[in-house]
C-alpha cells in the first residue's frame, strides 16, 4: 500500500512558523508561485545542506551509512553510522531529519539510541 501525502510535513509547518495563511493554503494543497526570495532561501538551505552531507560523509568513509530511508523499527535496529534525509511517517505527519547519527546508549526500542541533528544555514535560530 502506497503513503499518502501527509496533511502536516516539512513544507506547512515551516510555513506555519512564518504565515498562519499560508501554512493553511498549502495544508489544502492550494498551489502558489514561490517569490524570488523564498526560492534564493531554499536553494542556500539546499546547497548547504549537500555540503554539509558530503562533509559528513567524507568523515565517515568507510562505515555503512543508509541515505533517505523511511524510518521503522527495523531500520534503526540495523545500527548504521548516519542515517542521511530519514522520512518519519505518522497517519498524517509527516517530517524529514536531515541527520540522525548513532551514539552510545540504549533506547526505549532497543540496543540502539540516535541523535537528530537538523541542519540549519543560519548560525541563530530566527
Amino acid at each position: 500500500m502506497a503513503q499518502q501525502a501527509a496533511l502536516v510535513n516539512d513544507s506547512s509547518l515551516e510555513a506555519f512558523l512564518h504565515c498562519r495563511y499560508k501554512s493553511y493554503l498549502k495544508i489544502g494543497n492550494t498551489i502558489g508561485q514561490a517569490s524570488d526570495f523564498e526560492c534564493h532561501t531554499a536553494a542556500r538551505n539546499d546547497a548547504y545542506r549537500q555540503l554539509v552531507q558530503s562533509q559528513l560523509l567524507t568523515q565517515h568513509r568507510g562505515t555503512d551509512i543508509l541515505h533517505s530511508p523511511p524510518i521503522t523499527f527495523h531500520t534503526l535496529k540495523r545500527g548504521k553510522s548516519l542515517i542521511l534525509d530519514a522520512k518519519v511517517w505518522a497517519s498524517s505527519l509527516s517530517a524529514t531529519i536531515d541527520v540522525l547519527q548513532r551514539v552510545s546508549g540504549t533506547s526505549l526500542l532497543g540496543d540502539f539510541l540516535y541523535q537528530p541533528i537538523q541542519l540549519c544555514y543560519y548560525e541563530l535560530p530566527t
